[in-house]
């Protein structure tokens, strides 16, 4: 099964990642809005300490509406738009030495359906996750156009995920969000905002 994903800030448990930071020690601290309540930045710290006192450094902000997960000694997060993922590796054992980040922003939108070579140097391995596709259509008055993305290297696969699209949802309010994948069964186990839980086999 591939790494557990983290939506911030819907499907988020700040203590298990916690747990997941505590070997690199480092862990997290959640900004709230005055205004909304809400939770809006996720900071990465690390606490160090100077005889009695602890000091607690800022080293990496994560914004509102970010994916997140650990793979091995690396955090790799992203963001999604309509065609476009962004995705950051970052190195966790480098972090605190303000080691520059690894980013790649994927553009899927001249992208078909199926098999697809992009150049990335990233390194990511049965890689999940949902992004929209502007030109993806279907011959019903309403649809949703979410397609799963899978990379491995060099090789991007769009899946359109039909279950869903067809069905429509309720655009903004109902959506697909994290995923993981059992590469073994060939099934990939998904949540999402405001549906329940899902699976889809590939």
């Amino acid at each position: 099964m591939t790494p557990k994903q983290y939506y911030f800030p819907y499907f988020f448990n700040q203590n298990e990642l916690n747990k997941s930071l505590k070997e690199f020690g480092l862990s997290t601290k959640v900004v709230i809005d005055r205004k909304t309540k809400m939770a809006n930045r996720l900071i990465i710290t690390e606490t160090t300490k100077f005889n009695l006192f602890k000091k607690e450094n800022e080293l990496l902000e994560i914004p509102f509406g970010t994916t997140l997960m650990i793979v091995n000694s690396e955090l790799i997060y992203w963001k999604t738009e309509e065609d476009i993922i962004d995705i950051v590796k970052v190195d966790l054992k480098e972090l605190r030495n303000a080691v520059e980040t690894q980013n790649s922003v994927i553009n899927i939108s001249t992208m078909k359906i199926g098999n697809n070579v992009y150049q990335s140097y990233l390194g990511l391995n049965n890689f999940v996750t949902f992004v929209r596709k502007s030109n993806l259509k279907y011959d019903q008055e309403y649809f949703e156009n979410f397609v799963i993305i899978i990379i491995n290297q060099q090789d991007i696969k769009l899946i359109p995920y039909e279950e869903f699209n067809k069905k429509g949802g309720d655009y903004g309010y109902v959506w697909p969000a994290i995923l993981r994948m059992d590469i073994e069964n060939k099934k990939l186990y998904g949540k999402g905002m405001r549906m329940t839980d899902f699976e889809i086999n590939i």
